[in-house]
């Protein structure tokens, strides 16, 4: 089963900036608005995003740039998981505010 996100787990501010997967959004953005996610010397990635109670709520996969809507997601925070072509694993969160 899925695990829900402990309340206290820290939001990071700004970019996520790893060697292949970015969020050039910021992890912080307003409703309507779409998380952007770019690749970068990686072949493919599947990202997953889950509510805090463990409800898979998008799953997109992409090889270059990965918009991800916030349309149907409501306010309040979200887990990633992505899980690139060779296996690696990045996880943060998202945050959706009104």
């Amino acid at each position: 089963g899925s695990k829900p996100v402990p309340e206290d787990t820290g939001v990071e501010e700004g970019y996520i900036d790893t060697r292949s997967l970015r969020l050039i959004s910021g992890n912080t953005i307003e409703s309507g608005q779409d998380f952007v996610f770019e690749l970068h010397n990686i072949g493919g990635v599947e990202i997953r995003i889950y509510s805090t109670s463990g409800k898979m709520v998008s799953n997109q996969k992409g090889t270059s740039t990965i918009n991800i809507s916030t349309q149907g997601m409501s306010a309040g925070v979200y887990l990633y998981i992505a899980v690139d072509d060779k296996g690696y694993k990045y996880t943060g969160k998202l945050v959706v505010k009104e």
